[in-house]
């Protein structure tokens, strides 16, 4: 090719703003070969940034390398993310539990039926593959489903907050994220776009690294984390009695500024036996880093072990519509009940026998008449008479566990 020719393949590629008139006297200044190649990639980065910031998705600038990884699919079969080489990818990453992602899922299905030079991977971070199963038989879901069992896979792309999506170029950079649920139908001319500008070349040098280190993210993509502790009137201790307060701090941390997210107060998924009371919130910045802690006010109504979880955070991103959720695996707690002060009395009086258990009954309820001045209807011994009848039916079937459990309610 003559030299018109490389003034040619110059003036094709937009150099933000850069003239035809521009481009001709640059190569009587500076040889051809050092203009070229950093003009063509630079150029096709603007665009490609300028293509997909026009729809909503935030782009990678400098573009970073896409960590390489092998997870299995629900038949067993391990797959390799650099088995895409040379495609556009479209890398995202769900869980079951999310219902953004369960929103999504039917739009992206869509995407990668129509887009058949574009690689669809849904990446799934649930623990138990069973709930994936269900998940994915449930929703009719034919696009290719990876396990990432152990988090590491997801822990490397920063998917602690999901859905949360990769747009990998052909040579396997990471040009765009798109965090939160997305209607993946409206953005298919967009990959158009992208395919029309790079298009697929299984000859492009590969850029996947093998690596266990997280993806190289600006610091206002990378999402918050949380630390869940109970607080308990004793401090050092996981147990409280019925009726005490005790209470969750959820810690929500991220580096950067507050304006950055914005976060909704975290729920717990709360076990029949616990009721949540209040929520509270405070919020500091120190180190660079910013904070805020939930305080949820819980109080036990019934004995037992609970575990308090998960803790389910959503937030939402600067300048983003769908929130992303999370979720945190909470403590114990183990609930005793108080001490009666007929205890001792009616396992006294249960050792002799059906007797016994009536005169404790009879001298509960005359020690309560002397205790309380007389009202006009008083069906204390009727309940008390109830509640012995049935312990005693209990102790007869031999329910030691529910007799006892009935004579604490005394």
């Amino acid at each position: 090719m003559g030299q018109t020719g490389w003034v040619d393949a110059i003036t094709t590629v937009r150099i933000d703003g850069c003239s035809t008139m521009f481009a001709d006297s640059l190569h009587n200044f500076v040889p051809l070969a050092v203009v070229l190649a950093p003009s063509i990639a630079w150029g096709q980065m603007i665009d490609v940034g300028d293509v997909l910031s026009g729809r909503g998705i935030a782009p990678i600038k400098p573009p970073s390398a896409a960590p390489d990884f092998s997870l299995p699919d629900l038949e067993g079969a391990q797959h390799d993310l650099s088995d895409t080489q040379g495609r556009w990818v479209l890398l995202t990453f769900f869980a079951t539990w999310c219902g953004p992602c369960k929103e999504e899922m039917p739009s992206l299905q869509g995407l990668a039926a129509h887009q058949t030079e574009l690689d669809v991977i849904a990446v799934s971070i649930d623990q138990q593959v069973s709930a994936l199963r269900r998940f994915v038989k449930s929703n009719r879901i034919s696009l290719l489903v990876l396990h990432d069992a152990t988090g590491q896979v997801g822990n490397q792309y920063r998917a602690s907050a999901v859905p949360v999506s990769y747009i990998i170029d052909p040579t396997g950079r990471i040009v765009g994220v798109a965090r939160g649920a997305r209607d993946w139908a409206q953005l298919e001319p967009m990959f158009d776009e992208l395919l029309g500008l790079v298009p697929s070349d299984p000859a492009a040098a590969p850029a996947y690294v093998a690596t266990d280190s997280p993806v190289d993210l600006p610091t206002e993509f990378t999402p918050p984390t949380a630390i869940v502790t109970l607080v308990t009137p004793s401090l050092t201790k996981t147990t409280v009695d019925i009726g005490q307060p005790f209470a969750l701090d959820v810690q929500v941390h991220w580096a950067g500024n507050f304006d950055d997210y914005l976060l909704h107060p975290p729920v717990v998924h709360l076990p029949e036996g616990v009721v949540q009371s209040g929520t509270s919130a405070e919020t500091n910045s120190r180190d660079g880093r910013s904070t805020v802690t939930y305080h949820l006010a819980l109080e036990a109504i019934e004995a037992g072990t609970f575990d308090l979880d998960p803790v389910e955070l959503r937030y939402t991103p600067r300048f983003e519509e769908e929130p992303l959720t999370t979720q945190i695996k909470g403590p114990e707690v183990v609930v005793e009940a108080k001490a009666s002060w007929l205890l001792p009395l009616v396992v006294a009086g249960s050792a002799l026998g059906t007797s016994g258990l009536m005169a404790v009954g009879l001298g509960a309820f005359y020690w309560h008449r002397r205790q309380k001045p007389a009202v006009t209807v008083d069906d204390t011994y009727e309940r008390l008479n109830s509640l012995f009848e049935e312990a005693r039916q209990l102790r007869i079937a031999g329910d030691a566990a529910g007799f006892m459990e009935r004579v604490a309610t005394l």
